[in-house]
């Protein structure tokens, strides 16, 4: 999987339903085969790494959801991942501009769930 492939399937499973958004993402990421499935994690990981690193994207987090703390900033951070690449590109260049987003959760901008796509327990463990 590419990054390009990564991204458009982020796109196409997007909704403004966060349950909605996350069965189409499970059911699209257990649909590929273990090595795609694999990648996918992996370029989840290398954008949850990025994002933990910018510490402006923290001060966004206690701005939009009141408070800060290890596991809302990472809920958080995959809150911006799921909201694309243009948006978190934007993020990590000025945070300030999820301010221009057309609809912000405010007290509930995360994602922790998103985590846990395409981890298939038994088989991942083997790989």
């Amino acid at each position: 999987m590419t990054k390009q492939e990564f991204w458009r399937l982020l796109d196409g499973c997007r909704s403004s339903d966060p349950d909605a958004f996350l069965a189409a993402l499970e059911e699209s990421v257990a649909a590929l085969v273990p090595a795609e499935r694999m990648s996918f994690r992996a370029w989840l990981g290398a954008c949850m790494q990025a994002l933990e690193d910018c510490v402006w994207l923290d001060m966004a987090c206690k701005v939009i959801n009141g408070y800060v703390s290890d596991d809302t900033s990472l809920y958080f951070n995959l809150w911006v991942i799921a909201q694309g690449e243009a948006v978190l590109l934007a993020a990590l260049e000025n945070p300030d501009s999820l301010a221009d987003l057309p609809e912000i959760p405010f007290e509930q901008a995360d994602f922790e769930l998103l985590m846990g796509v395409g981890f298939e327990e038994a088989e991942d463990y083997e790989e």
